[in-house]
């Protein structure tokens, strides 16, 4: 069974500033950097108790 997974638009926001920065000096190591946390963050889909879970949002979980 495949869960749905949502970004929330902060995080995006702040990580695709991060990949922008660092892109600029070393292109390759700004694509490795962007697609780990998205990747891992995705897979909740398919591991949902993967990370830990948050008490102010019980139903999200929280990937460090």
């Amino acid at each position: 069974m495949r869960y749905s997974v949502r970004l929330n638009d902060q995080a995006a926001e702040d990580l695709d500033d991060i990949v922008f920065f660092i892109a600029r000096g070393n292109p390759s190591a700004a694509e490795k950097l962007g697609l780990g946390p998205v990747e891992t963050a995705f897979s909740l889909a398919t591991f949902p108790y993967r990370g830990q879970q948050m008490k102010s949002l019980p139903k999200a979980r929280k990937l460090v």
